[in-house]
């Protein structure tokens, strides 16, 4: 429904019908799969499924809606113990609401919390629901049926990159929100597939034609659909898990990541420096490394590092204990900026609509002091085209909300999940060194922390592989 092959215009009969009526169904399937495996004394595995379908489609209004069908219905379930890895999630928790009852003395702004702990908090409830219940019986079961779902997604891609062909490679998104998400799935399976190649003993059992397409079609996929910060992750920390997991001689690692870099270098100097990673960048004479550095102290994101930078100094307070979880470029504060300001984002239609509020009428809009000091810049973002330019960023808006103990936090947070790496004695501690890493990475670029439906995929496969 998002690819776009299908025209359903906005506010027609037929959007709300489809709209609502998708709603309704998975929500249905949720119950009636949560009632079957509780009825049969099971691990709720068709729940699970669910869970990892619902990420692909675009509306957030049904990602909200799942999430909190997920916590009525399991409810306590979900919660693992103190001393688990989501203690630095319970102390982030705890942090950020000691920050926003001190910042309510500097702005009042009591929905604040409550709309940060909607949007962020609430899609960690699927970490817990995956460590409880996945287990060997079924790991492989929802990884093939995640493969399934990714299947589909590159066969609508490729469908698009023909029909669209003329159009910017961010239309080909797969039907999923944008074209980045379909890159960030996609890449997930490149790094579970990628497994088979460092453990031979490994237990998970993936079709062979779905393992043959993921490696062969992956990359190309990136260059495509222009996702070219997360194709240099995905070939940086493919080289990384070569040079600690592969099982070869460290003669040998070198001499491949030697001849590697040799080639990357070689093509990054015959270029004249330029950055040919997307089929976008090789139409922009000022995508180089040169025009790169010019311009990104510029850049929204430039300006919002040097303002965090020089933070300690100007607004020491805010260093320390943040403007308050919900105030600053979160998607809990964004979500209350007046409608005028907002940006314009993409429909099933394909057609670019001026947004609203996506709050209730009653919810009045808000601006908070330190969006007008800091975040003006935000509203400048159309005039940068890519993503490392874009003013996003889950580490920075955590640094700017919860000031340095917050941001402390979340890294403690990915410590502990690539600590739990080295305890582990499976073999797929590979696969969860690639996520935990690439998950990090990104972050520093745009605010996947703030993306449920990012957060639900991410919760799932950290759980369920690090349990596995």
């Amino acid at each position: 429904m998002g690819s776009g092959l299908v025209k359903i215009p906005v506010g027609s009969i037929w959007f709300y019908v489809i709209k609502f009526g998708i709603i309704g169904a998975v929500l249905g399937i949720g119950v009636w799969t949560w009632y079957k495996a509780k009825a049969n004394n099971q691990p709720p595995t068709d729940y699970l499924k669910l869970a990892l379908f619902v990420p692909f489609t675009i509306d957030f209004h049904l990602h909200y809606a799942f999430i909190f069908l997920t916590i009525i219905l399991f409810n306590k379930k979900l919660l693992l113990p103190w001393n688990s890895l989501l203690k630095p999630i319970y102390l982030l928790f705890i942090w950020g609401f000691i920050s926003y009852v001190i910042n309510q003395f500097i702005e009042f702004n009591p929905l604040s919390f409550l709309l940060f702990v909607i949007v962020f908090f609430t899609p960690w409830v699927f970490f817990g629901l995956a460590y409880k219940n996945v287990n060997n019986e079924n790991i492989n079961q929802l990884l093939n049926h995640y493969f399934n779902i990714l299947m589909i997604m590159i066969g609508i891609i490729s469908i698009q990159t023909i029909v669209f062909w003329n159009e910017h490679p961010d239309f080909r998104n797969g039907g999923t929100k944008d074209a980045h998400f379909a890159a960030i799935y996609l890449s997930i399976g490149f790094f579970i597939v990628l497994n088979k190649f460092y453990n031979k003993n490994h237990k998970i059992v993936i079709s062979e034609f779905y393992q043959n397409a993921i490696i062969v079609l992956t990359i190309p996929i990136l260059f495509l659909i222009d996702a070219k910060y997360i194709l240099i992750f995905v070939l940086l920390i493919t080289a990384i898990t070569f040079l600690i997991y592969a099982k070869l001689p460290w003669k040998y690692k070198s001499i491949v990541l030697t001849l590697f870099f040799c080639l990357i270098t070689y093509w990054f100097m015959s270029t004249n420096r330029a950055l040919p990673i997307s089929a976008t960048s090789l139409t922009y004479s000022t995508y180089t490394y040169d025009g790169i550095i010019k311009h990104f102290p510029q850049t929204p994101k430039g300006q919002l590092i040097k303002n965090a930078i020089a933070l300690p100094q100007n607004d020491p307070l805010v260093f320390i204990f943040g403007s308050g979880p919900g105030t600053f470029l979160s998607v809990a504060a964004n979500s209350r900026t007046p409608k005028d300001s907002l940006k314009y984002m993409m429909t099933y239609t394909r057609e670019y609509v001026k947004t609203s509020s996506k709050l209730p009428i009653f919810v009045e809009p808000f601006t908070s002091w330190i969006k007008y000091k800091y975040g003006q810049i935000y509203f400048s973002f159309n005039d940068f085209g890519s993503s490392i330019y874009d003013w996003s960023g889950s580490f920075l808006n955590i640094y700017f909300e919860m000031g340095i103990i917050g941001l402390t936090l979340i890294i403690f947070l990915f410590w502990a999940l690539l600590k739990s790496v080295k305890h582990n004695a499976r073999q797929n501690k590979t696969i969860v060194f690639s996520l935990v890493i690439f998950f990090f990475l990104i972050n520093f670029v745009c605010s996947w922390l703030d993306q449920q439906n990012f957060v639900i995929l991410q919760s799932i496969f950290l759980a369920s592989l690090i349990k596995f």
